[in-house]
């Protein structure tokens, strides 16, 4: 990850990072479904969506992660589930930084 991303969010606990204490206020819980309404932010630095696509058709999921492509910061990162993997149709938009972990990187897109 960005070192930027790093010290902003995590605290080193020995050779390990836990992720920091954030307050209350910098958190908002929302109702938002996934399948039908627009990304509700442009500005993500990271977006979690761990065993959630399982559940989703193929078309549901590659207008879910154009959403959160579109929701992402610039140097965002997308996490997925394990055994999930990303549609043929969007993986240019997402570069692999674990294939292990599931975890990708935002390409900017010219």
């Amino acid at each position: 990850m960005d070192p930027s991303i790093v010290r902003k969010y995590f605290e080193p606990v020995g050779e390990e990072l836990k992720v920091r204490r954030i307050p209350k206020i910098s958190i908002r819980f929302k109702k938002h479904d996934l399948t039908s309404e627009p990304p509700i932010s442009k500005h993500f630095d990271v977006v979690f969506c761990r065993n959630v696509m399982i559940y989703f058709n193929e078309n549901q999921k590659v207008k879910m992660l154009n959403d959160f492509y579109n929701s992402l910061s610039d140097n965002g990162y997308l996490i997925i589930g394990k055994s999930e993997t990303l549609p043929v149709e969007i993986r240019e938009l997402f570069a692999p930084v674990s294939v292990k972990e599931k975890v990708f990187k935002k390409n900017i897109i010219v």
